[in-house]
């Protein structure tokens, strides 16, 4: 019953946000239909112009369908129910609250938060798919997975400079709220700090999925000796 519950909760908060993004989508086309904006006109401290915004609202529709897309296409592969909360709840955040609602700037540790709670699922979701028929030890398991989340932290930083340097967004924060562009050292704090950020919440992520899997083999081993025990007395009070 309260999976149930849990289950009927999570479409009812995926349709909610397809109508948040929806709604934003038809606002931002309306403003520029009625020329309150321009194509060009910069919405918020990330450097987000109109157009950009309504790429925004397509990829959040799009990516909060991600978790039954990849279990489609991998076959085996199903995330539970409260890693599905996680990563909606992950997408929704980073893409119509911290983009959209410009709460990266409202809130300055907001990217920090998002940064470090990325590692989680990348570490998660690729133990789960290495995990699957591979005899890997729970070290080099966590250790590949660790690597591949830090790895994808610091593609999405490459991401953010492309998407700065071709669309003059400011993504990377390399100009302050005043319209102060950075230079030298400044410049590349939030980048260093958002890399930190990512490698410190797939190292703790990765530890702790290492002592669950740790414990859980610990507990098969007590549980396959026990068996032996039992079996070995049944012999024994057979003879």
């Amino acid at each position: 019953m309260k999976e149930k519950i849990l289950k009927i909760t999570y479409l009812i908060l995926n349709v909610g946000f397809v109508a948040l993004y929806t709604a934003k989508f038809m606002a931002i086309t309306f403003q520029l239909i009625l020329g309150q904006v321009q194509a060009d006109s910069i919405l918020n401290s990330g450097g987000a112009t109109p157009v950009l915004e309504l790429l925004i609202c397509v990829v959040g529709i799009c990516a909060l369908f991600l978790p039954k897309i990849v279990e489609k296409i991998v076959k085996g592969f199903k995330l539970p129910l409260f890693m599905r909360y996680y990563v909606m709840l992950y997408i929704f955040s980073a893409l119509f609250l911290g983009e959209l609602m410009d709460v990266y700037n409202l809130v300055p540790i907001w990217d920090s938060i998002l940064h470090a709670g990325g590692g989680v699922i990348f570490v998660y979701v690729s133990v789960v798919l290495l995990r699957e028929g591979n005899k890997l030890s729970p070290f080099k398991l966590c250790l590949f997975a660790f690597s591949l989340s830090a790895l994808l932290g610091m593609l999405w930083e490459v991401f953010e400079f492309s998407g700065d340097s071709i669309f003059g967004t400011n993504m990377q924060r390399y100009i302050a709220s005043d319209g102060t562009v950075l230079i030298g050292h400044e410049a590349l704090i939030d980048t260093m700090k958002d890399i930190l950020l990512d490698i410190g919440g797939s190292f703790i992520s990765a530890l702790a999925i290492y002592r669950v899997i740790k414990s859980e083999k610990k507990s098969k081993t007590f549980e396959v000796q026990y068996q032996q025990i039992s079996e070995n007395d049944t012999i024994l009070r057979e003879l």
